[in-house]
């Protein structure tokens, strides 16, 4: 199964992106929390007690996995995820 994500690229392209509907491993979900609360690569790594090579590595995965490019996009798209999962249960499926 997967969600159709706009793309958001720079270049003004609006084509539609299949997204894998996996969810981020409890590591790559861990450093998107601690990087947003953090603020930054650096901030996060030292909550998490990782290197930044490591938390730059979950969050280029993540983003892979969500078929995005940026950080942002990820939690946007992540955002969407839990509003679909959230309809599909107030709807039955």
């Amino acid at each position: 199964r997967h969600l159709r994500v706009m793309d958001w690229r720079q270049n003004g392209d609006s084509g539609a992106r299949r997204v894998s509907t996996e969810a981020p491993t409890r590591a790559e979900a861990d450093a998107l929390r601690a990087y947003l609360d953090a603020g930054s690569v650096k901030g996060a790594a030292h909550r998490l007690g990782l290197s930044e090579q490591t938390v730059k590595n979950q969050l280029a995965t993540l983003r892979r996995r969500l078929g995005v490019d940026t950080t942002a996009q990820a939690v946007a798209a992540l955002r969407l995820r839990l509003q679909d999962v959230a309809l599909e249960r107030r709807l039955g499926r």
